[in-house]
Parts: structure tokens; C-alpha cells; sequence
């Protein structure tokens, strides 16, 4: 159902694609035969850089979309506080993305995002361990909700920062491909993953160690996006 859903976009993008102008930086940029030649012929290494910008922000909302069914079946709590604290988490992200993308028109793409991404790596595994010793529908509550934050300030300048890692010729082209990767693999994959660890190392925590390494490889791909010329 969410996918058909989701099929009513389709239209509405394509009325924006063929009736939006082209900003000035993409008129005077040089433009290629084939963008996507160009992108994975001379621009692979932003793409493994876009891909590792997406790691993080995809890995948290796809571990934090699997917390109703992860807090009813290894936490014992109501799916209706389930179902309310991923609505929290995303109403909390609906509200604050945009704040937190003008911050860092001001501060710098990577400086928020890094801040963000040392914020998640230091307070997931805590927050988790909080929501294990106070089983209740408030510690998943507040938990999300703090995690809704951390994830906002990475996800608020992310959009510009994929936008700036890559020149306007072929700006569309690596920003899709790095996406799509970063997703299908990191985001597509996360239920199966956290599933896996919390059966493989017999813990409850395997949610935050899967967010804690996706912080680390994104935390790299920042370092890398700064010496690339992102701001």
C-alpha cells in the first residue's frame, strides 16, 4: 500500500521537471554527452563519498521505522506506543530538518553534519541501554524523540551537501547513483541486518552497534567530503 501510494508522486515530479527553468549554475556549467559516463569514469570516488554521506541518515530512519515491531516483540511494549513514538520521530523530523539545513547555510554543511554524526556515535548505545532497563512506552518515547534529533541535525544540510559534493553537469546523475547505493544497501538491508545481530550476538543492543558503525563509515565519508570542497 505505502508503494502504490507513493506511485501519486510520479506525476506531480514530472510536472515540476518539465516546467521548472534551470538555475544559472547549470546554464553556464559545461555540460556532457553522457553524465553518467562522466560520473562513474572520473567522479567515483564522490560517489563513494555521496554513498557514505547516505549511510547514516538511511541506516537511523530504516533501524527507527523497525521499532514498533522491535519494541513489542524483544521489549514487551503496547504496538500502539510502538506506532506513536515512530510517529513522533517523524513528525520531530518534519519540524526540525529545515532549521537545522539554514544552520548550516551559516556554519558549514560538514560542521553541523559531523556534529550530528559524533552526537549519534557517543549517545546511541546509552539511549538504548536506557530503553532496556525502563521497558515503558515514556523511555521509547523519549528515546525517540532524542534520536529524532540527533538524526535531524544530520539530515537538515544533507540534501545541500550531496548537492555540493558534485559539479552541476553531473550534480543529478552522482547524487542518484550515491543514493540509490547508499539506501538499497545500508537502508534496504537494515531490518535484515539488526535482525540478524540481535540473533547472531543474543543482545538487545544490536540496533545501536548497527547505528554506531553507520555513524563511523559516514563520519569518514564527511572527512572525505571536506577535502572534495564541500563547505
Amino acid at each position: 500500500m505505502p508503494f502504490i501510494f507513493g506511485l501519486l508522486v510520479g506525476p506531480v515530479a514530472l510536472y515540476i521537471r518539465l516546467t521548472l527553468h534551470e538555475g544559472h549554475e547549470y546554464v553556464a556549467s559545461r555540460h556532457f554527452a553522457s553524465p553518467l559516463q562522466t560520473a562513474l569514469g572520473s567522479q567515483k570516488m564522490r560517489i563513494v563519498i555521496g554513498t557514505g554521506l547516505v549511510i547514516l541518515g538511511t541506516a537511523s530512519a530504516y533501524t527507527m521505522l523497525l521499532m514498533p515491531t522491535f519494541a513489542m516483540r524483544r521489549l514487551g511494549i503496547a504496538s500502539f506506543a510502538g506506532f506513536t513514538a515512530t510517529l513522533i520521530f517523524g513528525a520531530l523530523q518534519f519540524a526540525l530538518c529545515p532549521l537545522f539545513g539554514h544552520l548550516s547555510d551559516r556554519l558549514g554543511r560538514v560542521r553541523v553534519m559531523t556534529t550530528a554524526g559524533v552526537l549519534i556515535l557517543l549517545c546511541v548505545v546509552p539511549l538504548y541501554g536506557f530503553l532496556l532497563n525502563h521497558r515503558s512506552a515514556g523511555a521509547l518515547y523519549l528515546v525517540e524523540a532524542t534520536l529524532a534529533i540527533l538524526i535531524s541535525i544530520y539530515l537538515g544540510p544533507f540534501s545541500a551537501a550531496m548537492a555540493e559534493l558534485f559539479p552541476p553537469g553531473t550534480r543529478s546523475t552522482g547524487m542518484s547513483i550515491s543514493y540509490s547505493f547508499g539506501v538499497a544497501i545500508f537502508g534496504g538491508f537494515a531490518p535484515f541486518i539488526v535482525s540478524w545481530l540481535v540473533g547472531a550476538i543474543g543482545s538487545d543492543m544490536a540496533p545501536s552497534f548497527y547505528m554506531v558503525a553507520a555513524a563511523v563509515l559516514s563520519l569518514i565519508a564527511l572527512f572525505g567530503a571536506r577535502r572534495a570542497g564541500v563547505r
